[in-house]
């Protein structure tokens, strides 16, 4: 028996096929309808074009994930999404992570509040007391530099130091050889002191 052409499908049959084939869930099907690209957080090592995703959809999600910031392009990558179960899997795993992120926000939100209570209750009333303490101790500071201001100017300096102590003496000692340049003995006695404090 010789072979039988196959029966040609009127236009509508043929509309009704198409319909049939687009709603038919079968990794295989060229013509399925609920297959797209949809961009997610994707590993380096994960990033490779799907198998059944056309060369058409992947130029036009490259050509997206192109046009994106630079920060986007670094973590996103388009995954193929086939079907209702795909699209309900990937919206239970958007729910966990909103979920996750709401409550590290939330705890971020209380540590924040419990940051500022403790500064309000302790940090702040703890600076101002330093300020204060600061403001005594300069003032007595400036105190004491005005007494010994006042001493140093009545001849009271008395050196720091051994090595101070007997560089007075060896200056005061040459002063008196040369007791011709007496004026200028006091004036250099004067600068060498004030440089040495």
């Amino acid at each position: 028996m010789a072979p039988v052409a196959p029966l040609s499908l009127s236009p509508s049959d043929r509309d009704i096929q198409a319909i049939v084939d687009a709603y038919k869930e079968d990794p295989g099907n060229p013509r399925y309808a609920y297959r797209h690209l949809l961009f997610s957080v994707t590993e380096p090592s994960q990033r490779v074009k799907p198998v059944a995703a056309s060369d058409i959809m992947w130029a036009e999600a490259m050509g997206k994930l192109e046009g994106m910031d630079s920060s986007d392009r670094e973590r996103l990558w388009p995954q193929l999404v086939q079907g209702f179960k795909d699209l309900s899997y990937r919206l239970k795993l958007q729910d966990e992570v909103l979920v996750s992120d709401t409550e590290r926000l939330s705890m971020t939100h209380s540590n924040v509040k419990k940051l500022q209570r403790h500064f309000q209750a302790d940090t702040y009333p703890w600076i101002q007391r330093l300020k204060q303490q600061e403001l005594v101790i300069e003032r007595r500071l400036l105190r004491i530099m005005r007494i010994v201001e006042a001493l140093e100017n009545r001849g009271y300096r008395v050196p720091l130091t051994t090595e101070e102590a007997n560089l007075y003496e060896q200056l005061v000692a040459i002063a008196k050889q040369v007791s011709f340049l007496f004026p200028l003995y006091y004036l250099y006695a004067w600068l060498v002191m004030a440089v040495l404090y």
